[in-house]
């Protein structure tokens, strides 16, 4: 009797031999060969994706959220670098760049699930902490 669950009672081992033709070995270490180049595509395009959303859903914001220097450091942003802007410390100018991802991916999930942007409290609230951050 065949004690693999995927292989077959029948003595001929009709099942068996069409599992043995088909199987593959991966030996220790081999399935870091497959699988870290499937992660470091999908974490590019998804930082590719990221950085789409964040032109689009900040394109049509006032002044107080995103200036228009702030926006073109968003445009021109690349992989592997965060945009910067001057006029702020280090530390605000990542508060307020955090802020504003924060807002585009709100946004963003608003439109996909039917939302209101100018309505909704959360986008409100973080629209509040920029001007707040900003000092106005």
């Amino acid at each position: 009797m065949d004690s693999c669950p995927f292989g077959s009672r029948n003595p001929s081992g009709g099942l068996q031999h069409v599992r043995d033709s088909y199987s593959v070995s991966i030996e220790p270490g081999q399935d870091d060969v497959i699988i870290l180049p499937i992660l470091f595509v999908a974490l590019w395009k998804s930082g590719d994706t990221e950085r789409r959303i964040v032109r689009e859903q900040l394109k049509g914001e006032s002044e107080t959220i995103i200036t228009p220097d702030e926006y073109a450091g968003a445009e021109a942003e690349r992989r592997l670098h965060s945009r910067s802007f001057t006029g702020y410390s280090k530390k605000m100018m990542r508060k307020i760049r955090g802020l504003q991802n924060e807002l585009a991916f709100r946004k963003d999930y608003l439109e996909r699930h039917g939302g209101d942007v100018d309505t909704d409290p959360p986008a409100a609230a973080i629209r509040a902490e920029i001007a707040q951050v900003r000092g106005g």
